[in-house]
């Protein structure tokens, strides 16, 4: 009896701590360190087009990167650490890794209830020598005792002209193991950046990518 007790004390005890944790969780998205197999010297306009549909619908803020949960499976949005929308954190980081082999990528602001014929026109307006367009379809992270990663990033490079040159898709679900009594609410916030960074070096490494990229 005594050691049910002391059992259902700790389980308690660890619950109410894993909730106070769980709040106001921030990740370091645009700090994503890309890598991208390429060298440049010319203008590239970047953007990044958020369709998840709990940002449509307005249910979550733009900066919603996730959710992680307490010690009850209660969920707490986590959201960029920057306070800017998560569209606008992929879009910087993509433009790091573009910025580091070279070339001269700028980033656009655009909003999530635009259409993307809406969005291509405003970057071809920017007079860049190439666009990069990312459609983020599912993004979504779950910290609890183990961390899931659920992700759908659609890239189009288009030319000047509007011709679309190149198509890559990332799509993946991840989980990695946490713990049974600290949850996974540290390590998430290594293994969501790094999980995001595979998925925009997937998207900037297709060979087709590459391929129209890689001329100066």
């Amino acid at each position: 009896m005594k050691q049910s007790v002391l059992r259902l004390f700790f389980i308690l005890l660890i619950g109410s701590l894993m909730s106070g944790c769980a709040m106001g969780v921030k990740y370091k998205i645009a700090d994503v360190q890309a890598q991208f197999n390429a060298n440049g010297k010319y203008l590239v306009v970047v953007a990044s087009l958020d369709k998840r549909p709990f940002i449509i619908d307005k249910t979550s803020p733009a900066t919603y990167v996730g959710m992680v949960r307490g010690g009850y499976g209660n969920p707490f949005n986590a959201t960029t650490f920057s306070g800017l929308p998560f569209s606008d954190d992929v879009s910087q980081s993509i433009c790091n890794a573009l910025n580091r082999k070279g070339f001269k990528a700028t980033l656009v602001i655009v909003k999530f209830d635009l259409s993307e014929n809406e969005v291509i026109d405003r970057l071809l307006s920017k007079n860049g020598d190439r666009v990069l367009l990312v459609i983020i379809k599912e993004w979504e992270s779950d910290s609890f005792y183990n961390l899931n990663v659920g992700y759908n990033f659609i890239l189009k490079v288009i030319a000047k002209d509007g011709t679309i040159l190149a198509t890559a898709e990332a799509k993946d679900g991840v989980t990695v193991d946490g713990s049974v009594w600290t949850g996974s609410l540290e390590m998430s916030k290594k293994e969501v950046p790094n999980i995001l960074r595979t998925a925009i070096e997937s998207l900037l490494n297709n060979p087709d990518v590459v391929r129209v990229l890689a001329i100066n």
